[in-house]
């Protein structure tokens, strides 16, 4: 085949997967909807459209498969009766199918399509849909026309070639940051309409650097309405009824992101169905109303986009954790944590309260991958749960991966960016811990601030002969100082990926290029400060003091 029928497949399979998506969506509205034909009218639109893409690329039976739907769903649309979760359960499965049916690459000549199976079974399928909707005596319905409303010009662009877009505005904001430090330190006879330019290509700059930026970004409807089948056909599995109520549909954020949410937000929901809400009978016991609710909502704070994931379940058990951090040595028997401190336990690797292994999830376990990944995408994720009322996990993440507000400081000849969101303040070290080791101690207004070489610790011996500086991050409720030999200031840097060699080096998160055109490493200071609580030995803790004081 040749490549322009390529790029028209490829077309033709995110179209398709356009509108099973949304026909998955409507026949889950349409489930527990007061007033069906709005959703009818939607499933039919895109069913329709898929039937005449199918047919383009000679799918016959496929489309064969998709017009004998379109007229199952007419019936449906006719019926008498109510819409039952029997019926919509069925539907769903047949958008299964042809979300199996539909090839990845244009069809060869003689190809057998997948759907061939599939139609027999539609068959019985329709004949046991037409029963329920009151006998075959109905013909579907003339298909109404999609409802009109404002129209939006969207075209498609290919994931690489916005990366390329960006690979240009790295470039542009190094060579825009290198003349402007070549026009300071050029002679005071250089012409203020050179300075003119510089200005004006800065504005241009900021422009198309955010213009790029919204490119990237995506409302994140769509990805959280995709769960809601996930909690359909887990509440059935578990003979738990569960409501799923979706908030922030027309938040936006980095496609980046949000493609890299989908395994986090997927193991916390399966764990809130499977052990946060209880049976109906449990809640109706406890007064609570037998359906259970999940809330997953998104919203912007403060130059982030946050995440929450709220059930109304039993909440998590404190002292049940607790005790099984003590049973594996996490904290010792005289240890006292504040409940958040106990909460947190359950993202310790292979960490779990259940007796049993539930074959959806395990409460805790894999949720160190859940932490993995927040903190891989620069977030954190905080707890909050009231026993016998619910869980609430709290995800805050960059609204985009790719720029970062960061704060350059240097070691020897090496430069490292600290993300602005975790630096609270800068000062010199005081003389008195010039001589100290790896770590140490500092009184700062009163209150004792442990510290880390940082060269040292990243295997980049330090050339500190004048004075070092303290750079404090917090992350979470930690505290940090970081001794370095130079602070360079503020910097904007747009973040790029770790190359292969130094790909999944802990501590490291990325690289971006500084304005002088050195190449600067982007701190993952989340894992820098859990390495050191966890690996430091006992002999390098700072005057006793015990690590957890970070």
């Amino acid at each position: 085949m040749n490549d322009p029928l390529h790029a028209v497949f490829r077309e033709f399979v995110g179209e398709t997967a356009e509108n099973l998506a949304a026909i998955e969506t409507e026949l889950l509205a349409l489930e527990n909807a007061a007033d069906p034909k709005g959703h009818f009218r939607e499933i039919q639109r895109c069913l329709h459209n898929l039937k005449g893409n199918v047919s383009v690329f000679g799918l016959v039976h496929t489309a064969r498969f998709t017009h004998a739907l379109e007229d199952l769903v007419g019936v449906l649309q006719q019926g008498a009766e109510p819409v039952t979760s029997q019926h919509v359960g069925l539907l769903l499965e047949a958008v299964d199918r042809l979300r199996k049916a539909v090839p990845r690459t244009p069809p060869a000549e003689g190809d057998i399509e997948p759907i061939l199976e599939s139609i027999d079974w539609l068959a019985a399928t329709a004949r046991a849909l037409l029963n329920d909707a009151g006998g075959s005596d109905h013909q579907p319905v003339a298909r109404a026309a999609a409802a009109s409303g404002e129209q939006i010009s969207t075209i498609r662009i290919e994931a690489r070639r916005l990366d390329a877009l960006l690979d240009l505005v790295t470039e542009l904001t190094a060579s825009t940051a290198a003349l402007h430090q070549r026009l300071e330190a050029a002679d005071e006879r250089v012409h203020d309409e050179i300075f003119e330019a510089r200005q004006q290509t800065l504005t241009l700059q900021r422009q198309l650097q955010e213009e790029v930026m919204r490119i990237r970004m995506v409302p994140v409807g769509a990805f959280l309405l995709s769960f809601r089948r996930a909690v359909r056909d887990l509440a059935a599995q578990t003979g738990k009824e569960v409501d799923l109520v979706i908030e922030g549909e027309d938040v936006e954020a980095d496609v980046s992101v949000v493609g890299s949410l989908r395994d986090p937000l997927t193991h916390m929901i399966r764990n809130a169905v499977d052990h946060g809400i209880e049976r109906p009978e449990v809640r109706s016991a406890r007064g609570k109303p037998a359906t259970g609710t999940i809330r997953l909502a998104a919203r912007h704070e403060t130059g982030e986009i946050v995440f929450e994931i709220a059930d109304d379940g039993a909440g998590l058990d404190t002292e049940r954790i607790l005790a099984r951090g003590r049973e594996r040595g996490l904290i010792t028997e005289s240890a006292h944590l504040r409940p958040d401190e106990i909460h947190a336990l359950i993202f310790e690797p292979g960490f779990s309260t259940s007796p049993e292994v539930s074959a959806i999830s395990g409460r805790g376990v894999g949720m160190d991958v859940v932490r993995r990944n927040v903190e891989g995408l620069r977030g954190r994720i905080r707890i909050d749960s009231d026993p016998g009322a619910g869980t609430r996990f709290t995800l805050r993440l960059p609204l985009t991966l790719a720029i970062l507000d960061g704060f350059v400081v240097g070691v020897a000849d090496e430069r490292y960016i600290l993300p602005m969101t975790h630096l609270l303040e800068c000062f010199d070290l005081p003389a008195e811990r010039m001589d100290d080791g790896l770590t140490g101690l500092i009184n700062r207004r009163g209150a004792s601030l442990p510290f880390v070489r940082l060269g040292a610790f990243l295997g980049n011996a330090s050339q500190h002969e004048r004075r070092e500086n303290v750079v404090v991050v917090q992350v979470g409720d930690r505290r940090l100082g970081f001794v370095v030999d130079h602070l360079h200031g503020e910097v904007q840097a747009i973040v790029k990926p770790l190359n292969r060699v130094m790909e999944g080096v802990p501590g490291l998160a990325g690289t971006s290029i500084l304005g002088d055109g050195r190449v600067a490493l982007l701190l993952d200071l989340p894992s820098i400060v859990q390495k050191i609580l966890h690996t430091l030995p006992a002999s390098d803790e700072p005057d006793g003091a015990p690590l957890s004081a970070l």
